[in-house]
């Protein structure tokens, strides 16, 4: 299913933004903002899609140089010599025209009284994710984590380099 009609368009301003119409909604990309969707390789980490790099480390004065809508995708060619595809319908969720399945659960205030603390034993989380039950139970603590903010680790080892392995369950390390 295409999410494009025949008036859908892509093309580059003068100041190097992005000018698309997907269907009956017009918008105006930042060259940056549409450098940091990228999800070629090398752009960003594959178990948990947070880029590998930071915004400074893309040059200050970037510009598209070239946009084209081909089907369902977006494809940007910038100013650094980086060419990315782009979902549409990832970009229409990213500017909030429609709504993310996989977005986190929204988060829970914290009351007095308020039990039992989300918990998870390190053991269920710290096999590769195609080991049985652990891609289960790190979504499960993930979706703690984003609910309530922290969540217990049980069962951790107390060996040097634990900390690290726990902190890249929940996003990059750079450095």
């Amino acid at each position: 299913m295409t999410l494009l009609d025949s008036s859908s368009s892509a093309s580059v301003a003068a100041d190097g933004h992005v000018e698309a119409r997907f269907g009956d909604r017009a918008t105006r990309l930042h060259p940056q903002w549409l450098r940091e969707q990228s999800t070629e390789p090398g752009q960003i980490e594959a178990t948990n899609r947070q880029r590998l790099f930071t915004p400074l480390d893309v040059e200050p004065g970037l510009v598209a140089l070239d946009a084209e809508l081909d089907g369902n995708t977006l494809t940007v060619v910038f100013s650094d010599g980086h060419r990315c595809r782009l979902s549409v319908a990832s970009l229409m969720q990213r500017l909030g025209w429609v709504a993310d399945p996989e977005a986190p659960p929204a988060p829970i205030a914290w009351e007095p009284g308020a039990a039992p603390f989300p918990t998870v034993s390190w053991p269920a989380i710290a096999g590769g994710l195609d080991e049985p039950g652990v891609a289960e139970a790190t979504v499960d603590f993930l979706g703690d984590f984003a609910r309530y903010g922290f969540v217990i680790i049980r069962n951790t080892p107390t060996t040097e380099g634990t900390v690290a392995e726990v902190a890249n369950h929940i996003g990059y390390i750079a450095g």
